[in-house]
Formats: structure tokens, C-alpha cells, sequence
């Protein structure tokens, strides 16, 4: 990120406030990370880049199948390159029978994405697979979160949703209402 920092505002040391942008590039410099504590920033002005595509969603299988499951997650993360991202989940809503499953983000084409996870074609078939090609504004659909926050919910009704995630296989590391 610090190449798309095309100016900063900045407080200095002494109290002055400054813009810093290509006029001054050793100042700037510095502020991309160059060393130094020499200013405040208050404000970045960044390059835009195009968003990446981006291939993913939600594999879901009866939690009958969560051994196996578990195992090609495992197989899976091991050789997985920095653009695929992996999520095991355990799910068991109220009323429901338990479910698992894989949610993944490839960073890059789908015939490479379906690739890297052709494991998961070996297993049954999941109950539902949602993956596809789509925009990074998108993401937050793969495991149906609210763009925005909600006011938590403490009830009878309520059942935690684990992650568990390759740094931490056998510790829960968040929990949904």
C-alpha cells in the first residue's frame, strides 16, 4: 500500500501542520515507511487500483461428513498459495441438524481456484456449493454477514457459530448470534 500514498497530512513535530506529496519526495518518502518519527498523519491521499477478481463462496455438507471434511480443509491449507483463503466451520443452528462447512476466496481465475480445491470434488456431494466469480464488495456474502452491525442477541434461541481457522485447528477463534 505505502507505492499508492500520493500525499499525506501531517502535523509535524513542532506543531505545524503540513501536506506532503511528490514536491517534497524525501519527506514523503519517509512517511511511506521510509524510517523516522517526523509527523502525525491525520490524512492519506491513496492511488486507486482496480479490485482483483475474486472466486469464492460456501461448500456445505450434513455434519455427518465433518471427519472428512476436516481432513481435505487439512490436505488443502498445507499447499494452499498466499491467494486462496480457507475457513473450516462448524455450524449448528436451532432446529437444524448440524452442517459443515469450507468457505474460500482465490484471489485470481476460477479454473485455477477449482484447481487448488479439486480435493473437495472427492468428497460427497455438499448440500449446497455457492461459489463464483465476484467483486471484492461482494465478499461478505459468502458466509451471509450484515454489511453492517447488529444488536447482539442473547437468547434461547441463540447458538454460537465457530471458525476455526489454520492458526488455530482446535481453538474456536470467533462466535456469531
Amino acid at each position: 500500500m505505502a507505492d499508492s500514498i500520493l500525499a499525506a497530512d501531517t502535523v509535524l513535530a513542532d506543531g505545524t501542520p503540513r501536506r506532503v506529496d511528490a514536491a517534497d519526495p524525501d519527506l514523503l518518502w519517509a512517511l511511506r515507511g521510509g524510517g523516522g518519527e517526523l509527523a502525525v498523519v491525520t490524512a492519506l491521499e491513496l492511488r486507486l487500483r482496480p479490485a482483483p477478481t475474486v472466486f469464492g463462496g460456501r461448500q456445505l455438507w450434513a455434519g455427518t461428513h465433518a471427519r472428512e471434511v476436516a481432513e481435505v480443509y487439512r490436505t488443502m491449507t498445507e499447499t494452499a498459495p498466499d491467494g486462496l483463503t480457507l475457513w473450516l466451520e462448524l455450524l449448528h443452528f436451532p432446529g437444524s441438524e448440524p452442517m459443515v462447512a469450507i468457505d474460500s476466496t482465490f484471489l485470481g481465475a476460477e479454473h485455477t481456484a477449482r484447481d487448488l480445491m479439486a480435493a473437495t470434488d472427492r468428497l460427497p456431494a455438499p448440500m449446497t456449493d455457492t461459489r463464483a466469480v465476484m467483486s471484492v464488495a461482494d465478499l461478505g456474502q459468502i458466509t451471509a454477514e450484515r454489511p453492517t452491525p447488529a444488536p447482539a442477541s442473547h437468547g434461547a434461541n441463540c447458538s454460537p457459530h465457530w471458525t476455526i481457522g489454520p492458526s488455530m485447528p482446535s481453538s474456536p477463534n470467533r462466535s456469531r448470534h
